[in-house]
């Protein structure tokens, strides 16, 4: 509501178009407008004020986004933010956290996985953060099948809905598989091997210089690294889309030098390790909660306070008995 062409640009770069209608579940609204310090605030952290019902978190440039429990009931979410308010921030740390957590107690379920598509069959792979889910979408929709997921992967019933957010490749992604760089438009292939050479040449210099200079020119080139992201809707880097899936079979991958096969997992092991991996992803906006909690232990949120229970049984119900594969770039992931 009252969005610019900037915020509309925001999310039109963060998720691509799914051709597949389904009928609205949750009602999301972001409402776009100037927010002043409410009077008799309570300091929770720096970026973090408190009223009784409400809490407001600021960007680095203090900028508010509202968020009111009471406006969060039902099948509702509606924020209220500031024109000008970092966006990405506001996505990552606020909006998706309470998307999952909503969508839980309407018994669909948010996998931080991977996930490809064949012949309406859905293989999803959940992971750790840096653990692979990434690399074995790309070289398995290199074999033939569908990108159905790369960050989250949405679980209804025994059906994988593909979550339509764009790819996050960086260089070493490119590297690993130079067709998807050559789908790349001439100006975006100069910037990173610009950006490489520069980080190549900072690694050379951190190892022939001493401390502390070694240590910065490192993560200089660390930085460069983070520079070489590239969002990518799958049609644009040539791959094929899946809407949806039935749930044919669940890998958890677990990166390791060393390649050690497969393991089976009980569903209690399974209900653990996805509970670990899901409150590390939203560890930012629970600890803001906790911190709400403890100034105004009388306004619980239900739903937040049910999160782990709820999710925890959603994986039991919802996901078949899987396998954990320990996971080794040098030793592509095989169906």
């Amino acid at each position: 509501i009252n969005a610019t062409p900037k915020h509309q640009s925001f999310f039109s770069h963060l998720f691509f178009t799914s051709h597949t209608p389904h009928p609205p579940l949750i009602d999301c609204q972001i409402i776009f407008k100037s927010i002043t310090r409410p009077r008799g605030y309570l300091q929770i952290e720096k970026d973090v004020i408190a009223t009784e019902d409400t809490f407001y978190i600021s960007d680095t440039q203090q900028h508010l986004a509202e968020i009111s429990w009471q406006k969060l009931e039902g099948n509702q979410l509606v924020f209220i933010v500031d024109p000008d308010f970092d966006l990405y921030y506001f996505y990552t740390f606020i909006l998706e956290p309470l998307l999952i957590i909503k969508a839980s107690h309407l018994d669909i379920l948010f996998v931080h996985a991977s996930a490809v598509s064949q012949a309406g069959k859905t293989w999803l792979f959940p992971a750790w953060r840096n653990t692979g889910k990434t690399h074995s979408m790309l070289t398995l929709t290199q074999q033939g099948y569908a990108f159905t997921g790369d960050d989250y992967c949405v679980v209804r019933g025994k059906t994988v809905y593909l979550y339509p957010k764009k790819v996050n490749l960086f260089s070493y992604n490119f590297s690993q598989f130079p067709q998807i760089f050559a789908s790349l438009d001439v100006m975006t292939r100069w910037r990173l091997k610009i950006i490489l050479a520069g980080k190549i040449l900072l690694r050379q210099l951190s190892s022939r210089l001493g401390h502390p200079f070694s240590k910065i020119l490192y993560r200089l080139s660390e930085l460069a690294e983070v520079a070489t992201n590239v969002t990518l809707s799958p049609e644009a880097a040539g791959i094929p889309v899946a809407s949806q899936g039935q749930l044919h079979q669940l890998v958890l991958l677990q990166k390791t030098t060393k390649h050690r096969g497969r393991t089976k997992l009980t569903e209690d092991e399974l209900a653990e390790k996805l509970w670990q991996v899901i409150q590390y992803e939203l560890k930012d906006f629970f600890e803001t909660y906790h911190k709400y909690q403890y100034l105004f232990p009388q306004q619980r949120v239900a739903e937040i306070e049910s999160f782990e229970q709820t999710y925890r049984q959603l994986v039991k119900k919802l996901l078949i008995k899987p396998q954990l594969q320990y996971f080794s770039e040098k030793e592509p992931l095989s169906l």
